[in-house]
């Protein structure tokens, strides 16, 4: 089995953004015979923690 882990970068609060570069990345894995994928449940909604490289000042 392939397994991939994916740090996506999202848009900041865009959680349709964010969710539809999931599923990209998803179909793109899929095609490319990964079995599984993990990401960051906040790359669904775009949400960060302060001080995360890609977080907005």
């Amino acid at each position: 089995m392939r397994i991939a882990a994916a740090q996506l970068r999202c848009p900041w609060l865009d959680p349709a953004a964010g969710t539809a570069k999931v599923l990209d990345f998803l179909g793109k894995a899929a095609a490319e015979d990964v079995g599984s994928v993990e990401i960051d449940g906040q790359e669904l909604t775009g949400c960060l923690s302060p001080g995360t490289p890609s977080t907005p000042r």
